[in-house]
């Protein structure tokens, strides 16, 4: 039986300090890939050096954003199945062998995530109050509205099923992979989720707040772009309820600025540098940040791919 092709897509900008910690990950999967592709998205630094190092196929362009870069490594890949990892995300060795049990049955097949804060995990995974997405598109369409329970990073998607949607929607920037999903389970693609943390999603200690807000905003732009197909197919109480949710957010961060999210950074960086019990961690953490914020959607901070 001939071995699935995947070919990982590594979006990066100004990525050096990181990209060979995530680039040596890769490589070293106990399932092989097919190719590396790192699309150099106008960097300044040694990034398209580092990614040749490893062998990739560096695809260097003007700085064009996160969405467009990754459809751009997409359209130089040829692997049936396409793997997206960011250039400071890191994959154990096992996560594409424990996904590819899935490819002859799925079209999107994830895995959870630690979520590294700064240089440290912290104790929520990313999907530990979001139920993660297993099944048929339409049937998952309610869940996959009110909460994201995929890290980009974690996910592998069939090439003809990604692109039949369009790919990424360069207008959907800081909510681009719920766009993705979103559509994708409009299309009725097939979800499934292997349930152990096997990528470290790495969450930048800086800038959050802002990112948040900017996270809020792309999301109200989300629900309002493809307003049609999700009132046909899902509940006016549900799109209700998410829109609210993401329009607090959005208010909130712009009253408050980054003093309160700040601080609550800098509490969690104080309380995980404690030898604390991780029952007591794991709670401390949750009440410190959002629980409507952190396990849905712990953004990244706008350095690369959530840049404007």
């Amino acid at each position: 039986m001939t071995r699935p092709r995947v070919s990982v897509v590594v979006p990066a900008y100004n990525s050096e300090q990181t990209l060979v910690r995530t680039l040596e990950a890769v490589r070293q999967q106990t399932f092989p890939v097919h190719e590396i592709v790192v699309v150099d998205d106008g960097s300044a630094d040694n990034t398209s050096r580092i990614g040749r190092a490893f062998g990739a196929q560096v695809v260097q362009q003007a700085r064009s954003g996160p969405a467009l870069a990754r459809n751009a490594g997409v359209a130089e890949s040829s692997g049936e199945w396409i793997a997206f990892c960011d250039s400071d995300d890191v994959w154990h060795a096992e996560k594409l062998e424990r996904q590819a049990a899935y490819f002859a049955t799925s079209d999107v097949v994830a895995c959870d995530a630690r979520i590294i804060l700064g240089s440290r995990p912290i104790a929520p995974t990313f999907a530990s109050s979001s139920p993660p997405a297993t099944g048929r598109g339409l049937e998952l369409l309610s869940k996959l509205v009110a909460a994201n329970p995929i890290a980009l990073s974690t996910s592998v998607v069939r090439r003809t099923s990604f692109l039949s949607v369009g790919g990424f929607v360069d207008a959907h920037r800081y909510a681009e992979d719920w766009s993705l999903w979103l559509r994708m389970a409009l299309d009725d693609a097939r979800f499934a989720h292997v349930v152990d943390a096997l990528v470290d999603y790495t969450v930048q200690d800086s800038s959050v707040s802002s990112s948040l807000q900017a996270v809020a905003a792309a999301e109200l732009r989300v629900l309002q772009d493809l307003a049609p197909e999700l009132e046909a197919a899902v509940s006016r109480r549900t799109l209700q309820a998410r829109r609210r949710r993401s329009t607090e957010l959005w208010v909130g961060q712009s009253r408050t600025a980054s003093d309160p999210w700040a601080s609550r950074v800098q509490q969690l960086r104080r309380l995980v540098s404690v030898r604390a019990r991780p029952r007591s961690l794991a709670g401390q953490a949750v009440h410190l940040v959002a629980p409507s914020v952190l396990p849905r959607r712990l953004a990244k901070a706008p350095d690369y791919r959530s840049h404007p």
